[in-house]
């Protein structure tokens, strides 16, 4: 008699890892990974469930974290309550960041810009590591500016990335602050 073995009962999966590698671009600084998944999946990538941006704070749709990644609407996201926090979950991907740029609102300097934050990486939003930390930093206090902004070096990937406002807007409010985009810079894993 013949036995069949365990192994045989289920057809055999196989995995690969696509890593797609997308570095700053002075012609073009919204145009790194989350636009490329953008353009990959022709929407907004929170919408189509892509990836998830979440926040803590209270907001309406026409403010949402969702908007952070409409780089061709002149949509804003706001926070509202408190300082902002905002979590990209990119599920079932993985990125590793060496950058990442920052567009602010059509608003005056003076105005409910970022000011003060940290990028932080984690894989369980438990443990989380900051890979960038900005204090008293004036670059996105004025209308429509855009600013690059390197990063500790980095080589590990990471399911979580997370924009932590650690301090008052250039306002000097804990709360109502404002941005138009983000775009990271990196590698995105994508198991095929």
């Amino acid at each position: 008699r013949l036995l069949h073995s365990k192994q045989n009962d289920y057809p055999l999966k196989r995995y690969f890892e696509k890593v797609t590698e997308i570095n700053y671009n002075m012609e073009n600084e919204l145009n790194g990974l989350l636009n490329y998944m953008t353009q990959k999946v022709g929407g907004n990538i929170h919408e189509n469930g892509t990836i998830t941006i979440s926040s803590n704070n209270s907001y309406s749709d026409s403010n949402s974290p969702k908007n952070l990644v409409e780089y061709d609407k002149n949509n804003y996201f706001q926070a509202s309550n408190s300082y902002a926090n905002v979590i990209f979950d990119f599920r079932d991907k993985k990125v590793q960041i060496n950058g990442y740029s920052i567009k602010s609102t059509n608003n005056s300097s003076g105005y409910y810009h970022l000011k003060n934050w940290v990028i932080e990486c984690s894989n369980d939003q438990e443990n989380w590591n900051i890979i960038d930390e900005r204090s008293e930093n004036s670059n996105l206090n004025s209308s429509n500016k855009v600013d690059i902004f390197n990063v500790k070096h980095n080589d590990q990937f990471y399911r979580f990335i997370r924009l932590r406002e650690t301090g008052s807007n250039w306002n000097d409010s804990s709360s109502n602050t404002y941005f138009s985009c983000i775009e990271f810079f990196g590698k995105l894993k994508e198991i095929m």
